[in-house]
């Protein structure tokens, strides 16, 4: 129903950065420094090496959709609890060739199973519901996005697909955000 489409799109809303979590990580000193300008030779001041660490795993994306889906609001959380959330490094060729995609960076998430507006209690799918996220692909994009956190981009695709769940179109998800 329309009330339910808008309390999800405020329950989204703040499932985002909480400010203390956002504040954490401006401490962390992972900020834009715009561009970088090397003049000089090699042997000029050598800048201190940053430690960067490792690239979050398959299981720190898995972290990150969990905590995106305890930020709900309910109704929303508990239906979203019954989805399962796998993680993988790209889609398989199965599913890039079925939906017709020929760049495996191009998808990030994919919602499968039977929206919950399709299916009947009489006679309930055997498709268990299932959101995949595709861990290098949203990898990619938040390399390529300036001002985003991960967690935000990977709660942002995980709701995205959970929409598909609650039996909405990408269209109508899109009109959502832009409200």
């Amino acid at each position: 129903s329309e009330l339910q489409k808008v309390r999800l799109v405020e329950s989204l809303s703040h499932a985002t950065c909480e400010p203390l979590s956002c504040n954490q990580r401006q401490g962390t000193g992972f900020r834009s420094q715009g561009s970088a300008d090397y003049k000089g030779a090699m042997t000029d001041s050598i800048p201190i090496r940053t430690e960067w660490g490792t690239a979050p795993s398959l299981d720190d994306i898995a972290a990150m959709a969990r905590e995106a889906l305890d930020t709900l609001e309910e109704p929303f959380r508990t239906h979203a609890k019954a989805v399962a959330i796998k993680v993988e490094d790209f889609a398989d060729d199965e599913t890039l060739e079925t939906m017709k995609i020929e760049n495996p960076y191009e998808l990030t998430g994919l919602y499968y199973g039977v929206a919950l507006t399709l299916e009947m209690h009489s006679a309930p799918s055997q498709i268990p519901p299932m959101v995949w996220l595709y861990r290098m692909p949203i990898i990619d994009e938040w390399a390529a996005s300036e001002g985003i956190a991960l967690e935000e981009l990977v709660a942002h695709v995980v709701i995205h697909e959970l929409g598909h769940h609650f039996g909405w179109s990408d269209e109508e998800m899109d009109v959502m955000q832009e409200d």
